[in-house]
C-alpha cells in the first residue's frame, strides 16, 4: 500500500495542507487589529519613479489586546510580514492556501501563529477578513477540535464538514479526516449528505471529489475501492449538465483515476475499478450534450486508455 504522507511542495498540496495544519503546529495563536501599522518596499518596478509599482515590501505592525485563540495570555506582540505583487511568484516557504487572505492592511486584523522557543518565538502574521476570509474564527473552530482527544477528533471533524459555513473549513475537515486514516465506511454518508446540500460552491464540489480520488490513488483505501469508484461516479452522474466547468473538472480527476487502474503492477486488480469508471463516463456522455472541452476530454480518454469507454 502507497503511504498516505501529507508533505508539501507537490502539485498536490491543496489535499495536504492549510490553515488546520498550522493551528495544530503553532503552541500559541492571537488575533485582533492591526495597530502601528508600517510598509517598508523592497523592490519596486522599472523605471523607478513616482509611477513604479511596489513588487516586494515588508509590514510590521503590533497587536495591543491580543483574543487568545490558543495558549497562554500574551501582553502586546510585535510582528512582521514579507508582502508581494501578484506579479511575483510566492515565498516558497509559504503555503498556497494563505494566498487567497491576502495582505495586511492599517484599519485590518491579523492573526499570529508563534511556534518554537516561547521566549523567542518564530511569529507567523496572516490577515483576517470576513466571511470566507475570517481567518480568526476559522482557527478558533479548529484550535476546540484538535484539542479533543483523539478518539472524538474523527466525529467532531464529520460533523464540521457538515456544519461548516466556510469552504476553508470544510476543506480543512477532509484533509483532517484523510490525514487520520478514516475508514471509507464512516466517510462515505458524510460525503453522501455533504454532496447533497444545494448550497455549496462549485469549488467545493470539485475539492471534494478531487481529495476522494486522491485519498484512493495514495492507498488509503485500497479494500473499499469499488465503493469508493460507486460514489465519485454518483458525483458525476448527478452533476448539473449545464455546469459545464464541473463536469470539466470531475473528468480531469477521472482521468487521474484511470491512470492509477493502468499501473503496470496493480492493473489486474484494479480493472473492477477501471470499468465502474469507463461505464459511468459512456452512460453519462450519452446524456450530455458535450461541449467542444468536454468532447476533448472524452476523446483524450479513449486515445489513451483505449477500451475503457
Amino acid at each position: 500500500m502507497v503511504t498516505l504522507t501529507f508533505a508539501t511542495g507537490r502539485a498536490d498540496e491543496i489535499y495536504r495542507t492549510g490553515p488546520e495544519v498550522l493551528t495544530a503546529e503553532s503552541s500559541t495563536i492571537l488575533a485582533g487589529p492591526v495597530s502601528s501599522y508600517s510598509k517598508q518596499v523592497l523592490t519596486s518596478s522599472q523605471p523607478a519613479g513616482p509611477d513604479a509599482a511596489p513588487l516586494t515590501w515588508v509590514v510590521t505592525g503590533r497587536l495591543e489586546n491580543p483574543s487568545v485563540l490558543k495558549g497562554m495570555a500574551q501582553g502586546p506582540r510585535s510582528f512582521s510580514r514579507n508582502e508581494h505583487s501578484v506579479f511575483i511568484p510566492a515565498e516558497r516557504n509559504r503555503g498556497r492556501w494563505e494566498e487567497q487572505y491576502g495582505e495586511l492592511s492599517p484599519e485590518g486584523r491579523v492573526v499570529l501563529f508563534l511556534s518554537g522557543d516561547p521566549k523567542s518565538p518564530q511569529i507567523k502574521a496572516l490577515p483576517s477578513g470576513t466571511d470566507e476570509r475570517d481567518l480568526a474564527a476559522t482557527v478558533r473552530d479548529f484550535v476546540a477540535i484538535q484539542a479533543m482527544e483523539p478518539q472524538a477528533q474523527e466525529a467532531a471533524w464529520l460533523a464540521y464538514l457538515e456544519r461548516s459555513h466556510t469552504d476553508e473549513g470544510r476543506r480543512a475537515a477532509l484533509r483532517s479526516l484523510l490525514r487520520a486514516k478514516i475508514d471509507w465506511n464512516h466517510l462515505w454518508p458524510a460525503l453522501d449528505r455533504f454532496s447533497a446540500n444545494p448550497s455549496l460552491s462549485e469549488t467545493i464540489r470539485g475539492y471534494a471529489f478531487g481529495i476522494v480520488v486522491f485519498g484512493l490513488t495514495e492507498g488509503l483505501w485500497t479494500r473499499s475501492e469499488a465503493a469508493v469508484g460507486q460514489c465519485l461516479c454518483r458525483q458525476f452522474a448527478t452533476a448539473p449538465a449545464d455546469d459545464e466547468d464541473l463536469l470539466l473538472d470531475y473528468l480531469l480527476k477521472f482521468k487521474t483515476l484511470l491512470q492509477y487502474t493502468t499501473e503496470e503492477a496493480n492493473e489486474a486488480a484494479r480493472a473492477p475499478l477501471r470499468t465502474t469508471v469507463g461505464r459511468c463516463l459512456k452512460s453519462r456522455e450519452s446524456a450530455l450534450k458535450l461541449s467542444s472541452d468536454l468532447a476533448e476530454q472524452y476523446r483524450e480518454i479513449r486515445e489513451d486508455y483505449p477500451g475503457v469507454l
